[in-house]
């Protein structure tokens, strides 16, 4: 109980107690660590259990498989692999297949967890959503589709989680079609209204695929708009082009009472930084901090040095460079470079130039 509400001290000293300290307990705590998302707490609690000579059992391991995954922790993975399949675990409990599949996919180790799910006895719907997210994770858009398309035609039905994860691939290489197709697919299953994840993602897709009526109609069909939604409709505009839109949403979400994050100001930065709005750009990125209270990235910083580079501000732009408070300011350096070819500048497109030299050189020195 002390562990699943995160009470992690009370946890301990209730273990501590026990004279005789099983599996169930160990596993207990150990399941609490990866459910408030400590895995190395998880960790250490299993070397700690395996210390005592307290063998762990099935939900034992699908927990460390789990912090495995999200840790990346490759090896650690294999290794829990090896002692599963020793114990011959993996026949009689098919909860491990499916989270050795979703711990190898996670790590980016695609083959192997396509290995995995190819000799699972049985595949259900969170074997395949796995592997297709860990496609989609890795950029394999492709063999997303190819695998989803085959879960189809085995029967199984897809989730909330497969839709989000083809919604994505739609976004990313602009298959309306398909994307239309899903939404049908949503509706048809009634799986709206969840907590708006599956509309947000269709706001995403469509403003993605430059559809940008659907992308509205969605948006504003939402019973509630959070920052998430609205940023992915001024994403959409923001590469249509229609800087104007960016701003009158960014206006519609304040009055809305929908605090901004920081990519929604990268949008809002590189909108200014298209329109060539310096001033206006200039009063977002103060307000960032003034008046949300958030930190600007090395992103934000880089775009305000595009934005003033464009305009041929460029003392503004060296300026804001100093300013930078990381280290890395390689992006920079190639805005300025980018800015000074733009406008002939060549004594300060040359100071750019080496230094994006040295800056890349540094870099590839710590690496």
């Amino acid at each position: 109980m002390y562990a699943k509400c995160g009470a992690f001290a009370w946890a301990w000293e209730t273990l501590d107690e026990l004279i005789d300290r099983d599996v169930v307990c160990w596993t207990s705590l150990i399941s609490g660590y990866c459910q408030w998302g400590f895995e190395e707490g998880a960790l250490h609690c299993f070397e700690k259990m395996q210390r005592e000579g307290i063998s762990p059992n099935a939900v034992t391991y699908a927990c460390m498989l789990q912090a495995c995954g999200n840790m990346q922790e490759r090896d650690k993975g294999s290794e829990l692999h090896t002692e599963i399949v020793q114990k011959g675990l993996l026949e009689r409990d098919a909860i491990l297949g499916n989270a050795l599949v979703d711990m190898y996919a996670k790590c980016g180790a695609l083959a192997k967890a396509k290995d995995v799910f190819d000799k699972l006895s049985v595949r259900d719907i969170v074997s395949w959503t796995s592997l297709i997210t860990g496609y989609v994770k890795s950029g394999c858009s492709e063999e997303a589709l190819k695998h989803f398309d085959q879960m189809k035609s085995e029967g199984l039905l897809p989730n909330a989680v497969t839709l989000l994860c083809i919604l994505q691939v739609c976004g990313d290489i602009g298959a309306a079609k398909l994307g239309e197709l899903i939404h049908a697919e949503i509706i048809k299953g009634g799986l709206q209204g969840m907590e708006n994840t599956l509309e947000t993602a269709l706001v995403d897709m469509y403003a993605k695929c430059a559809v940008l009526t659907k992308a509205k109609k969605v948006f504003y069909e939402l019973p509630l708009r959070n920052v998430v939604s609205w940023t992915s409709l001024m994403s959409g505009y923001t590469q249509a082009g229609r800087q104007d839109l960016v701003f009158d949403s960014f206006r519609s979400m304040m009055q809305e009472g929908v605090a901004p994050n920081l990519v929604t100001f990268m949008i809002l930065l590189a909108s200014c930084s298209c329109s060539g709005l310096v001033s206006e750009g200039e009063t977002y990125f103060e307000k960032m901090s003034a008046s949300f209270g958030i930190i600007p990235s090395l992103e934000h910083h880089t775009c305000m040095v595009d934005l003033f580079g464009r305009a041929g501000h460029f003392d503004k732009a060296l300026e804001a460079i100093i300013k930078m408070p990381s280290s890395d300011h390689l992006p920079a350096w190639f805005a300025l470079l980018n800015a000074c070819q733009k406008w002939g500048n060549t004594e300060i497109g040359n100071w750019a130039y080496k230094n994006a030299v040295r800056c890349s050189s540094l870099s590839a020195a710590v690496s």
